[in-house]
């Protein structure tokens, strides 16, 4: 089914491209990244975007790369769209949930939707609409969803399974989790950047990390110095990832470029996704065999607790300050009516 959806975006897309030789573009961009180029969250991430960008707008728009650190630090690529150091960011929303909590639901909330269930929300339920309107107003941006992961996992020093194991643990993480850790759980968030983990986790600054999944975690070495894997995470079943260009760029676009620019990050969403599930599908079957791993199965009771804790943090958010949390409000309706109409379904929608 989902061959059929790609092969129909990609056929939408090639409508009314011009024959004949590749001149140079109208639009020449910069993008700037979060990490680096050799993550996997450019090269599966990003790159399936900007491979059909150049495939059926390279006549007209060029994007050039730049990865974390390179134009911007890695958790400013927003601002420096806003600040014109460059054109397009490649983000996760989870690095703005500070500025405006509405941000969690892109990013994959604590105990919310798996990647199913999200990218349905975004294209049939309305959540990509409401993304897209909330960063135009607030922060001047449109934004697009263009890639998608499967659930996160933890590595730990000691085996995390129960709430109780949660009770003064020193964690890095970042987002919304960050904040519940700390109100429900009595654990001690700590938010560093991917370039200073490993070493922070090897020589145990922290307790726990949670970083990304297991195919990417594995490729950061995290498993040769956190052996307790926690499979699934709790916190996040979910997550996207958005281009975002200043509002006043977007809207000088011709209509024609708007709408193929926004089929493709659609397309894009699809196709990383898949390539992200076969990556953990191959990095999880042979995660027993490497480094000793000891995969440790969260307790029903956690996961039931982090999915409540989630919601119940957002609906606190908002009934202590209304007239600040109006976005809010409008994404976690939305958000979690999908929520739980999938629950409601479970038996009849492949999750």
């Amino acid at each position: 089914m989902k061959r059929h959806i790609i092969g129909a975006i990609l056929a939408a897309c090639a409508a009314g491209i011009p024959a004949g030789g590749v001149e140079a573009a109208e639009y020449k961009w910069r993008l700037t990244h979060f990490t680096t180029k050799t993550s996997a969250f450019y090269t599966i991430m990003t790159q399936p975007f900007l491979d059909r960008i150049d495939e059926f707008l390279g006549d007209r728009v060029s994007i050039t790369g730049f990865g974390g650190g390179e134009l911007a630090p890695g958790l400013k690529a927003y601002e420096a769209v806003q600040e014109g150091i460059a054109d397009i960011a490649f983000s996760s929303p989870l690095y703005v949930v500070n500025k405006d909590l509405a941000n969690t639901f892109v990013a994959g909330h604590p105990g919310g939707l798996k990647a199913d269930g999200l990218v349905y929300w975004l294209y049939e339920g309305g959540g990509q609409d409401l993304a897209t309107a909330f960063k135009r107003e607030t922060m001047g941006l449109h934004s697009l969803v263009a890639g998608c992961v499967t659930g996160e996992i933890w590595h730990s020093h000691k085996p995390l399974r129960t709430v109780e194991d949660l009770k003064g643990l020193r964690f890095r993480t970042a987002g919304a989790w960050a904040s519940i850790l700390a109100d429900r759980f009595e654990a001690a968030p700590v938010v560093v950047p991917g370039a200073e983990l490993y070493a922070l986790f090897e020589r145990k600054g922290v307790d726990a990390i949670e970083w990304s999944g297991v195919s990417e975690n594995h490729a950061m070495g995290f498993d040769r110095i956190g052996m307790y894997i926690t499979v699934p995470a709790p916190h996040l079943n979910a997550g996207c990832f958005e281009v975002a260009w200043k509002r006043e760029t977007w809207d000088g676009l011709p209509k024609d470029i708007r709408q193929k620019i926004t089929t493709l990050a659609k397309l894009s969403t699809i196709e990383s996704l898949l390539n992200w599930k076969r990556t953990e599908v191959e990095a999880l079957a042979s995660l027993d065999a490497a480094n000793g791993a000891q995969i440790v199965e969260p307790s029903p009771e956690l996961l039931a607790a982090v999915a409540d804790a989630g919601r119940d943090y957002v609906y606190a958010a908002i009934d202590a300050a209304p007239d600040d949390t109006v976005w809010l409000k409008k994404m976690a309706d939305s958000y979690y009516a999908t929520k739980d109409s999938y629950a409601a379904a479970k038996a009849l929608i492949a999750q």
